[in-house]
């Protein structure tokens, strides 16, 4: 019987929460947006980074993952006081919402912050570029001489535009196709020597268009030309960023002797869809 009791009575304490330890309340770390900073001979500051990574330092494990949202984002913490954080950059491939991942060429966001139980920090993060990276083309259309030049197959010409149409500065640049021209493609004017081997490649653009147009890379060997296709780029009529991987075309070009690569924009109107057509592009960064 005294042992019945005393089953009994550590079940009660149990189920009364004697002893349970009290909850831990999080901390709570909000992020908006990421901003980019850039130095002299960087391009355009303009970014389209989408997902947030948090990492926090615990002081048994390091630096631990909390999670990776999409901004805006709000990441529970349980830590409190002085607490070091790092922030890290993702984007969508190629603009694709399936495909995301860190963007390489960013480097992390540092900061200490103050967590206090179900209090809510906001950080606004601002990423720089690596160290070392290669900005091997940058276009932003301030100068009259560009870097952009048509095929002798192209039936319409690459323009500067100004005013209403540039997204920054000045001037962007534009082509457009009709049913009398209805071809564009162009290239740059300048060769690279792009890294293979997985290492990263990638183009970024701002563009906006009311009309499909293609991105790519011709390899130029001994034995003639490799083209490559990147990415259609589908119709938006509001100002994008896109951040093109051009890793897989470099370093799946098979013939060893590429030694040079040349990015390229093409596009074909569709009768049957419009009369005419657009694409608007600024900022052109090959990074690497």
């Amino acid at each position: 019987m005294r042992k019945y009791l005393l089953l009994l009575i550590t079940a009660f304490t149990a189920g009364c929460g004697f002893n349970e330890k009290p909850e831990q309340i999080p901390a709570y770390v909000k992020v908006d947006d990421i901003s980019v900073n850039v130095s002299s001979g960087q391009g355009t500051a303009s970014d389209n980074i989408s997902d947030v990574w948090l990492y926090y330092e615990d002081p048994q494990l390091g630096y631990t993952l909390q999670g990776a949202y999409e901004m805006p984002a709000t990441f529970p913490i349980l830590a409190e006081g002085a607490t070091n954080v790092q922030i890290r950059g993702g984007v969508r491939i190629s603009g694709l919402s399936s495909l995301r991942q860190l963007y390489p060429f960013y480097k992390s966001y540092f900061d200490t912050i103050q967590l206090t139980a179900d209090g809510n920090t906001v950080l606004e993060p601002v990423m720089e570029y690596f160290e070392g990276v290669t900005f091997g083309w940058i276009e932003d259309a301030e100068d009259p001489g560009l870097s952009l030049e048509e095929t002798e197959t192209s039936d319409t010409t690459v323009q500067r535009v100004f005013g209403a149409d540039a997204f920054e500065g000045n001037a962007s640049l534009a082509f457009y196709v009709d049913t009398v021209r209805p071809l564009f493609a162009g290239f740059c004017v300048e060769e690279y020597d792009l890294p293979k081997g997985g290492s990263p490649v990638f183009l970024e653009i701002n563009y906006k268009c009311n009309q499909e147009f293609v991105i790519g890379v011709l390899g130029n060997s001994p034995d003639g030309v490799t083209d490559l296709v990147s990415l259609t780029v589908l119709p938006k009529e509001e100002w994008n960023k896109l951040y093109v991987q051009l890793t897989n075309q470099v370093s799946n070009i098979q013939n060893v002797n590429t030694v040079a690569y040349k990015v390229y924009f093409a596009s074909l109107l569709n009768p049957a869809v419009q009369d005419e057509g657009y694409v608007f592009i600024d900022n052109i960064k090959l990074v690497y």
